[in-house]
């Protein structure tokens, strides 16, 4: 097992308190020594195991977004899906992530520098979704910040957890939502 994989396990079995370098190097058999080399701190390692279990191979959240190829002729009702479909599988993957960052968030400074910074990243593709899922070019005012709260952790949280809506059908629940924050109520199709 990887060391990202590891920790991403580790973090959400043990939450920040309890996760360790020596639980993340056992865990993926590899020495503490060389887990500390890499991560220098359990704050980079924590960031660094959300962003594996967010977005795997990809970076971060914009080249993720662009690895989706959204504009290659695709029609407004199937970029929605692809959107809702991927924040659907993110969200799924970082759920158990989300009550180990809160709070690490409360604890560590640093922590709170980094998702900081994530978020501005976040609203920043909250406001390129807006413009590719507007179908007329002039979305709902608050659309920006609907789009954001939408495609949030709690928000998914909320939904699946406390709502007790199945997984499987946040996805469509998504599509819709953010359909409704961008344009309005869908017009039905004329029969």
């Amino acid at each position: 097992m990887e060391v990202l994989d590891a920790a991403v396990a580790e973090f959400a079995d043990h939450g920040w308190r309890g996760t360790t370098f020596e639980g993340v190097a056992q865990r993926s058999g590899s020495s503490v020594a060389s887990v500390a080399r890499v991560y220098t701190d359990k704050a980079g390692l924590l960031m660094a195991a959300f962003r594996r279990a967010s977005f795997g191979d990809y970076d971060n959240l914009q080249a993720a977004y662009a690895g989706l190829r959204l504009h290659a002729g695709m029609s407004v009702d199937e970029r929605l899906g692809t959107i809702a479909d991927f924040v659907s599988g993110v969200m799924q993957r970082v759920a158990p992530l989300i009550s180990p960052l809160q709070q690490a968030i409360a604890e560590d400074e640093r922590i709170r520098e980094l998702v900081e910074m994530a978020r501005a990243r976040r609203l920043s593709t909250s406001q390129e979704l807006v413009r590719i899922i507007s179908r007329d070019g002039q979305p709902r005012g608050g659309a920006v910040e609907q789009v954001y709260v939408l495609t949030s952790g709690e928000t998914y949280l909320q939904v699946v957890e406390e709502l007790h809506h199945p997984a499987e059908a946040y996805a469509d629940w998504l599509r819709s939502a953010l359909d409704v924050a961008v344009n309005g109520r869908p017009v039905a199709a004329p029969d």
